[in-house]
């Protein structure tokens, strides 16, 4: 995880005291009297006052209930100059439920406050983490045992459905493409590599591409020797950007076929 569950992201206190002028204003000020604010009546005693606002943002806990949110907007009053009295004019809390996973410090496509666009009102040192999980690693990867492993280091996936996948060693932002672009270029553009079928014996239809295809007993160092065979009526075709090159221990048995394509 990037930051531990049930983290602060953010713990921000404001305040703003009024100019003289301002508390005098208020004495006179109708405002309590055309809002949905009584309470602010209090404002037209004389004495000073402050506006406060106060805001904390959490990391979801692991299946635990407990506050992700709190907001709380306020005056202070000094009636006459000499008792503090609170104003509320907003107070609100979000607790999260027991079922909810820490998934804003999962590991994963992270999204920067930087991206909103604009300076935020709030001073970097109230904000505690910059970055949260945007995408985690096991929801893009449709792993099945999601749930469990939301927290863990996926070196060794073995619960997605897809046939190949790339993961970084370190989290990246949402719409950064690294190392991974080579990945995608490799896979959607299979012809800019060679292709070596060494030691399998194929059973099933299938498509092979490549830039140059080699099939063999030992066509490269990469894989243990051994011979190729396409058995059991399975029909097999080599899409090729230049050439396909069959070498010693290659055999397709009665009923199987091979068809060789330049792409």
């Amino acid at each position: 995880m990037t930051f531990a569950a049930g983290s602060a992201i953010i713990d921000w206190q404001y305040s703003y005291s009024f100019k003289w002028w301002m508390d005098l204003l208020s004495l006179f000020s109708p405002l309590a009297l055309v809002t949905n604010y009584p309470q602010l009546v209090l404002n037209t005693i004389p004495g000073n006052s402050q506006v406060k606002i106060e805001m904390n943002v959490d990391a979801l806990k692991n299946q635990s209930a407990s506050r992700v949110y709190k907001g709380k907007v306020y005056i202070r009053k000094k009636i006459l100059w000499l008792v503090s009295v609170n104003i509320n004019i907003e107070d609100k809390t979000v607790n999260s439920t027991s079922s909810m996973l820490p998934i804003d410090g999962a590991p994963g496509g992270r999204y920067s406050l930087d991206m909103l666009g604009g300076d935020l009102p709030i001073p970097d040192s109230d904000i505690k983490q910059s970055t949260f999980c945007f995408v985690p690693t096991v929801s893009s990867l449709a792993l099945s045992d999601w749930s469990t492993t939301l927290t863990q280091n996926l070196s060794n996936v073995t619960t997605s459905p897809f046939y190949s996948i790339f993961t970084q060693g370190a989290n990246e932002l949402h719409t950064r493409f690294n190392s991974s672009a080579s990945f995608l270029y490799n896979h959607l553009y299979p012809f800019n590599q060679d292709v070596y079928i060494q030691n399998e014996t194929i059973t099933s239809n299938r498509l092979i591409e490549g830039k140059n295809i080699y099939v063999g007993r030992a066509v490269t160092a990469t894989k243990p020797q051994g011979n190729v065979l396409i058995t059991n009526n399975a029909q097999i075709i080599f899409k090729v950007a230049e050439n396909v090159f069959f070498e010693a221990g290659f055999e397709s048995t009665l009923g199987a076929t091979f068809e060789v394509i330049k792409h």
